[in-house]
């Protein structure tokens, strides 16, 4: 009953996320939101997600030009190269709520300005609001800086593999490395996402059970 109550709840909450949509696609509040990427693709890449709602989160820097060319976040070499690690554990991407803490794509695969991480701020609150997430995963150094900003205890570099907790957001994040392949290519990291993604799917299957 107390399941089934939650996950109602959730559903609730997720009828929201079509509205925060919509009002991401219009936003303009900075540079970015303001042009066609290469004349002809909205630079706006909101979130992705499965048919129920879920307790797990990814936030990413921003949408790169294969997120911004499919409308979906993730989905590149990157993304791909989590999906198939995560295979070996029997979950996959709907699991998660897949999101960017800024939704648009950067020139040049520049990092964005702290100005633009402002700028977009309020959606990323809303969508932590909205699934009330009870782990948040972040890729890479970047993600992390923008997750939990400021503070020299939580470097990134420290951090990998383990929980912490986000003061600035209230939720638990755990870190590992953006998975590219030239990242990959590198034995001790691909070795350590390995055993990040080990571990992340023990900690979703033994103490974060879904609904």
């Amino acid at each position: 009953m107390e399941a089934g109550r939650l996950e109602a709840e959730a559903c609730g909450r997720y009828r929201m996320l079509p509205h925060l949509k919509e009002a991401c696609a219009c936003c303009k509040m900075c540079d970015l939101g303001l042009n066609k990427v290469r004349g002809e693709y909205d630079p706006h890449v909101f979130s992705s997600h499965g048919r129920r709602p879920t307790q797990f989160m990814i936030i990413g820097q921003n949408p790169g030009w294969n997120e911004v060319k499919d409308g979906v976040p993730f989905v590149g070499a990157p993304g791909r190269n989590f999906d198939k690690e995560l295979s070996n554990y029997l979950w996959e991407r709907n699991d998660f709520y897949i999101t960017n803490a800024v939704k648009c794509f950067v020139n040049d695969s520049k990092a964005p300005t702290l100005k633009q991480v402002a700028q977009c701020e309020p959606f990323l609150r809303m969508e932590i609001a909205i699934v009330k997430p009870k782990l948040v995963v972040v890729f890479g150094a970047a993600a992390f800086s923008m997750v939990l900003p400021g503070s020299i205890e939580h470097r990134f570099s420290d951090r990998i593999g383990k929980i912490t907790t986000s003061d600035k957001f209230d939720v638990k994040v755990f870190a590992t490395y953006y998975p590219t392949h030239l990242s990959l290519l590198d034995k001790p990291k691909k070795k350590q996402f390995a055993c990040d993604i080990k571990m992340l799917s023990q900690i979703l299957g033994k103490y974060l059970s879904p609904f």
